[in-house]
């Protein structure tokens, strides 16, 4: 049977076949090992923001840094918000952040598969796609693990990274196109944790606290974000961790170390500077009544200083420092495994932005985390996934009946 495949059948590839069949096309969706739509079961903590209304250049990261905005505009936010309430998917805008408005991430699954079968898409579950090789007069010719082989006009790889390989992306559609010739920039997990040995980690595990995370790129050049840090015995976590992890992990995967920056005070500090200038109160008083007890005595250790003391100015100029710049050693981030996503994968430059195809094997589609695109936190992969998704569906599926 010779036409249209596409392998992979998380966010991406549901929407490619979707898009494709809504074109005319008749796709068979190769869906591999795990279920339809697993990964997208997790995102968003199971309430799953599935895009944001805040579109730019900068939410985005990628070696061309112009590709993935490109992309967005071709299928964004209002699209996407359009399409699932035609699959009867009701969504709420929280500041900018998009949920379905059930706040089940299962909402957003059940209604690609639902249409998946409404549109009598084939789907080959449970034997995923183990060689591809691209026949001499065009096309494709796929093996399966079954050892099963289909003649292909035109393919589309949905496989995804190599981030929570546990719901399907395990990195083998990436070993697949590498071995055509497809060039991959770097893997590194993104949208995870930083791990440290810092002795402070032993004392704050357990505290939420809110502050700023910075961290340096490959080029030097600063990152930040600002929100809930959860310190952990380990390292550090939280949305503002996962927004610069991915710049730690490049950094990482060429140097022997790293660092954090965090200030556990980002906002206006005049109060603290008042207080911790009174000699009534001492300098234990007044950061356990500024900070939760476990981060004062984290302070306290890098001061130096005994709790019951009261600061003079060389103490407080210190302290203030200690804060504001709290200097963490990074010894590694937490691996794809953990990880949300992937940072890196097929290099944007050898795709037509356009239709999403190989500008190196035509007839060779790619759509979601398998390219080198990745979002913040906040709705923005998974943006990337229906955009990309839709494009290269659409594309692929001319002359395809």
């Amino acid at each position: 049977m010779s036409g249209l495949y596409i392998a992979g059948a998380g966010a991406s590839g549901m929407m490619a076949a979707i898009a494709a069949a809504r074109a005319g096309a008749h796709p068979v969706l190769i869906a591999g090992r795990t279920a339809p739509g697993k990964k997208i079961l997790a995102t968003g903590n199971g309430r799953c923001n599935f895009t944001n209304l805040r579109m730019k250049k900068e939410c985005y990261h990628s070696a061309w840094p112009d590709g993935p905005s490109r992309v967005i505009r071709s299928f964004g936010s209002r699209e996407t918000i359009r399409f699932f309430k035609e699959l009867g998917v009701l969504s709420c805008d929280r500041d900018g952040y998009v949920y379905p408005r059930s706040q089940q991430a299962a909402s957003v699954r059940d209604a690609l598969v639902g249409e998946i079968r409404r549109q009598k898409i084939r789907v080959i579950e449970e034997d995923p796609l183990g060689n591809i090789t691209v026949s001499e007069n065009g096309g494709f010719i796929l093996q399966l693990l079954s050892g099963k082989t289909m003649q292909a006009d035109r393919l589309i790889m949905c496989t995804g990274g190599l981030a929570a390989p546990s719901t399907g992306s395990d990195g083998t559609g990436l070993a697949l196109i590498k071995k055509l010739g497809i060039r991959i920039i770097p893997m590194v997990p993104a949208l995870t944790g930083l791990l440290s040995d810092d002795p402070c980690c032993s004392v704050w595990h357990g505290v939420r606290t809110h502050g700023r995370v910075t961290v340096c790129d490959r080029n030097g050049k600063a990152h930040s974000d600002t929100g809930e840090i959860q310190l952990m015995k380990n390292g550090i976590s939280g949305i503002p961790v996962f927004q610069v992890s991915r710049h730690t992990a490049y950094v990482l995967k060429e140097k022997e170390k790293s660092e954090a920056v965090i200030d556990f005070m980002p906002e206006d500090d005049t109060d603290l500077r008042g207080l911790l200038a009174r000699k009534d109160l001492t300098v234990g008083e007044v950061l356990k009544g500024a900070f939760p007890g476990k981060l004062a005595d984290v302070f306290l250790k890098r001061l130096g200083e005994r709790p019951e003391i009261c600061a003079g100015d060389a103490d407080r100029k210190k302290l203030l420092g200690i804060i504001h710049s709290f200097r963490l050693g990074i010894k590694d981030v937490r691996g794809f495994e953990e990880a949300q996503v992937t940072a890196g994968g097929v290099d944007l430059r050898s795709v037509d932005l356009n239709s999403m195809e190989s500008r190196v094997i035509p007839g060779l589609y790619f759509a979601g985390e398998i390219l080198d695109a990745d979002g913040l936190c906040g709705g923005y992969n998974l943006q990337w996934a229906f955009a990309t998704g839709w494009l290269a569906g659409t594309a692929a599926a001319p002359d395809m009946q």
